[in-house]
């Protein structure tokens, strides 16, 4: 802490203490002396220069005699690298989950231009459209106004497929929110209609209406949802076109649970594949970089779930997660 001996012998222990843990301390005392048990936890002190220092105390009771609790005694460790180290992981990961995102979102770039252009396109159009009632020797003002009209609607559907692409790029910490998880699903498979149309696949939603609301991330948990859309659609590239069956359905798993299951009619899995499948960097694709389903996983288990695959039958892969209801996003 900074202090020599003869500077803190005698001297109370809030002095190293922050103002603003007081009361931790006693409380901290009070529990030793009726449980007259040994205490374990993480907090913080205050070095002689300022520096608030992060530590691990283990607090030991001291007895008399009879066996009272007397007093305590206390072991501080310096675990400021320790936390330093927690942090700059924790931020590799958020940032390494960003990439996973714009990834999976690189590989919808057509796909994306297109949902851009159609309303970019029906702009250009109606406005032409509007210019020419408004040109004509006795303007058609009705024919202008729903030309406009026309206009303002593809301008909002342009916007929502900016606003939902920017809004699974840009970085930014987890958020809790109480959110529909049918809400989610819709909300990408809307971002992949254009790449389900491109690649000619028949996709169907069978969301169950009585789940409870879940407690998370929604960008990490659309996330989640679509990287699995798009690995269904790459596991059908090379099947007959008119077999290409992806399904999304949303089921009540018990009193306060929700179960998600993503399947498809591809090639399958190996059982090598089933066993490698969330190691990081483990990959069948050709070009593919081996972290979308590491990472998804590593999202399903910080809201408290679980996510798993299995051979679809007849033909195919099943990919399922499980979320609690009320679960709490993990550190």
């Amino acid at each position: 802490m900074g202090y020599e001996a003869h500077e803190m012998i005698g001297q109370p222990i809030t002095r190293i203490i922050p103002s603003d843990l007081h009361e931790e301390q006693a409380e901290t005392l009070t529990r030793l002396q009726q449980s007259g048990e040994f205490l374990r936890y993480q907090t913080v002190r205050v070095a002689k220069d300022g520096r608030r220092v992060d530590v691990e105390l283990t607090v030991s009771p001291l007895f008399d005699k009879s066996g009272k609790v007397v007093g305590a005694s206390k072991i501080a460790r310096d675990i400021t690298a320790a936390k330093r180290a927690e942090a700059e992981l924790r931020e590799t990961r958020t940032e390494l989950m960003r990439v996973a995102r714009v990834t999976a979102l690189g590989e919808l770039t057509a796909a994306i231009a297109h949902e851009v252009n159609q309303p970019l396109t029906g702009l250009v159009s109606s406005g032409n459209a509007c210019l020419y009632w408004l040109a004509a020797e006795t303007p058609n003002l009705e024919a202008a106004r729903r030309s406009i009209e026309r206009m303002i609607k593809d301008a909002d559907r342009a916007g929502e497929v900016i606003g939902r692409i920017r809004a699974m790029v840009k970085k930014a910490p987890p958020q809790r929110e109480p959110l529909s998880i049918n809400d989610t699903i819709m909300e990408v498979m809307a971002l992949t209609l254009a790449e389900v149309r491109r690649n000619h696949v028949l996709a169907r939603a069978e969301l169950s209406n009585d789940l409870p609301p879940i407690l998370g991330d929604r960008v990490q948990l659309q996330q989640v949802v679509l990287n699995l859309v798009m690995n269904a659609i790459e596991a059908m590239s090379g099947s007959d076109k008119a077999h290409r069956k992806l399904s999304i359905s949303s089921v009540r798993d018990g009193p306060d649970r929700v179960l998600v299951a993503v399947s498809d009619s591809g090639t399958g899995l190996d059982e090598t594949s089933l066993n490698r499948l969330f190691d990081a960097f483990y990959t069948t694709k050709v070009d593919g970089m081996g972290v979308g389903l590491a990472v998804s996983q590593k999202i399903i288990q910080a809201h408290g779930g679980q996510l798993w695959a299995a051979p679809n039958v007849p033909q195919g892969a099943v990919f399922y997660f499980r979320l609690p209801a009320r679960g709490e996003l993990a550190s």
